[in-house]
């Protein structure tokens, strides 16, 4: 040891304070400096000035003890090693020493320079390591909850034992987490078992895709990794495992890919456009041409006159055909949202009546924002003519609700009609989409497309048989 060790002895024998000074001079090895406290309370004083690198303690200290001084020391965030000494060998002492965490336990009419040179190192050498140990725990502690990915550690067969911050911010809090299993949290029966037979087969899981369990059953597009824990006698005692998040990165590869789509189609529909639009304007100028040649004959003009209906629809279904390819463009004014959503009440009030449906709203005043009202006012209708539609139960519900949530005000749409089969969920908002007979799929398009001009969200939520829900989020 290069620096010098600094030792207290707290023991009130002078005697035993020769004896040990006494040996401590005879060591060989290393610096050693002593000092001595005479009574249990100075003792103590000494104990938390923590200036020395080592204690040696005798077990009896008048009305005290050693060991009590022990475990109050042990109650202290101090790490420092502990000896007991005492006067002849016993057992129990020995035991209670250990259990507090004494360094070690020495009896003094065997105690040599040596002996006592060794358990001084040894004590220091045994500290040192174990606070490097807790130094290290704590520091990997640290990376298992503050990670921003989930992480958990399972038993054998696969159920928590242990989860960080991000698993519970992710999941939800769990109570009683050890009675849960792995395939607790996986949507899909086939996902599990296939992370459970990698994890049999090669005690390894790496990057596996799956759609895990949310709170409140929502879905969560995660990439799962897992890993074999091993005891000393290389067998599997558990699993740690770490699962990120990417539902967002997920939603926007979906959006770039409709993007992507989208603007196929509107390169495919400008093409058609001009291809149909040249002989249409032919047939157009050739019945001009007809009625001008038959004047007066009943027969011509009441063809001219269907085939002229039909060429105006087409040129109709053209124009919005071509519309749909371009961005909505958003003209802002500051408005309030509770008079967007009640104006479009409004317009849509008669259909209502005549579908005799049932109409219930808890709609809250909003402050001023930026928005296309006129815009924003279409969206919605086209969503609430669509959920009448939707529905032919004999007793019709449509409810309009409005409420505030993490800074953003929610307008929430609920019918009691056909709902949305899982199908046409995943691709309602596409443009030519459509579930109906007559129509072109091109008004939710739209919609979304408004929506996302004001920086807001649109979710939808359904059940076959039992209605849909359209949940918009917007932010002041």
């Amino acid at each position: 040891m290069s620096s010098t060790v600094k030792v207290l002895l707290v023991d009130d024998d002078e005697d035993d304070h020769f004896l040990v000074a006494d040996l401590i001079a005879d060591v060989k090895h290393g610096k050693y400096e002593l000092e001595w406290a005479r009574t249990y309370e100075e003792g103590l004083e000494k104990l938390l000035e923590a200036k020395h690198d080592v204690y040696l303690v005798d077990y009896r200290l008048g009305a005290k003890t050693g060991l009590d001084l022990l475990s109050f020391y042990r109650k202290t965030s101090y790490t420092a090693p502990f000896i007991i000494l005492t006067g002849k060998g016993d057992y129990k002492i020995d035991l209670d020493a250990m259990s507090l965490g004494a360094s070690d336990y020495l009896i003094k009419g065997t105690l040599s320079a040596d002996i006592l040179e060794r358990a001084l190192r040894y004590s220091i050498e045994k500290a040192r390591a174990t606070r490097l140990l807790f130094e290290q725990e704590a520091k990997y502690k640290i990376l298992f909850q503050k990670s921003l990915d989930a992480i958990f550690i399972t038993s054998r067969d696969q159920y928590f034992e242990d989860i960080n911050d991000s698993f519970i911010d992710l999941f939800g809090a769990q109570e009683n987490i050890r009675e849960y299993h792995v395939k607790d949290i996986f949507f899909s029966k086939d996902d599990y078992e296939m992370y459970d037979d990698k994890l049999n087969k090669y005690g390894l899981v790496k990057d596996l895709e799956a759609k895990l369990r949310g709170p409140k059953g929502t879905t969560i597009q995660a990439v799962i990794s897992a890993v074999s824990i091993m005891n000393a006698e290389n067998e599997v005692e558990g699993y740690q495992g770490i699962i990120r998040d990417v539902t967002q990165l997920k939603n926007a590869e979906n959006e770039l890919s409709k993007v992507e789509k989208l603007a196929i189609v509107g390169k495919f529909v400008r093409t058609i456009a001009h291809e149909v639009r040249n002989p249409l304007t032919n047939i157009t100028l050739s019945l001009d041409q007809l009625l001008s040649e038959k004047p007066g004959d009943e027969d011509v003009e009441m063809y001219v006159s269907i085939a002229k209906r039909g060429t105006d629809r087409i040129e109709r279904l053209i124009n919005e055909m071509l519309k749909s390819t371009k961005p909505t463009e958003l003209t802002f004014e500051m408005g309030n949202l509770h008079e967007v959503v009640e104006a479009a009440l409004a317009i849509t009030q008669d259909r209502f009546n005549l579908r005799q449906v049932t109409l219930t709203k808890s709609i809250k005043p909003t402050p001023p924002m930026m928005l296309d009202a006129e815009k924003l006012q279409i969206a919605f209708v086209n969503i609430i003519i669509n959920a009448i539609e939707a529905m032919d139960k004999q007793e019709k519900t449509f409810k309009v609700t409005m409420e505030e949530a993490d800074g953003q005000w929610m307008v929430i749409f609920e019918d009691n009609g056909c709902g949305i089969s899982k199908e046409m969920l995943d691709n309602l908002f596409d443009a030519f989409y459509t579930g109906k007979t007559k129509g072109m799929g091109l008004g939710l398009n739209t919609v979304k497309q408004v929506i996302k001009g004001h920086k807001g969200n649109i979710k939808v939520e359904s059940e076959v048989g039992k209605g849909t829900a359209f949940i918009i989020s917007l932010k002041p």
